[in-house]
């Protein structure tokens, strides 16, 4: 088995502000129940809901961020959002409620919560740092994924090991009307 992501996300940094040392709050995230992706279902339910049929208005408006401010108290550490949060947070729900649309309102969230935990983020597309390589398999197997490997040598563990390898250049040399043994001889 081997498992690998095709690109990093997020650009997580450890520490928040200009001053250093960077403190951060690690217990922050471990006290949190449950991700912003499920708040966001929980966020459905409530702008599908009766409150929120006549579209943007402000009885919506009103019960999603008051849903927004339960969730945070349920599953996170925050229990209060900030007088500064608010502002953002309301931006964003009501831009919800007009495109039906609560990826922003989760992202407000996230970032509610890393405040407290003082992480940032430097963005939430690609990045370009390495990303892990698990494998689970025979020991020579595991031992070729060890260490850090350029994204295409992935590829030739795995071919190696299916044994793709020869089969490419058995059609190779099949496509240029060259005989070949089908069969190879295992030594």
């Amino acid at each position: 088995m081997v498992s690998a992501a095709d690109h990093g996300t997020g650009g997580l940094t450890l520490g928040r502000g200009p001053a250093y040392p960077y403190a951060w709050y690690p217990t922050e995230l471990q006290l949190q129940m449950m991700s912003t992706e499920a708040m966001q279902g929980q966020l459905r339910a409530v702008l599908d809901g009766g409150e929120c049929t006549n579209g943007a208005n402000d009885t919506c408006k009103s019960a999603l961020l008051t849903s927004s401010k339960d969730l945070l108290a349920k599953y996170t550490n925050v229990t209060n959002v900030s007088d500064e949060e608010i502002p953002d947070l309301i931006t964003q729900i009501g831009i919800a409620v007009g495109t039906r649309d609560l990826w922003n309102v989760m992202v407000e969230l996230g970032h509610v919560i890393s405040q407290r935990a003082a992480v940032g983020w430097t963005t939430m597309g690609h990045v370009g740092t390495d990303v892990n390589l698990y494998c689970k398999g025979p020991p020579t197997f595991e031992r070729m994924c060890k260490g850090v490997h350029e994204n295409t040598y992935v590829n030739k563990i795995m071919a190696l090991y299916m044994g793709l390898l020869h089969q490419q250049e058995l059609e190779t040399l099949k496509h240029r009307n060259i005989s070949v043994l089908e069969n190879p001889i295992a030594f």
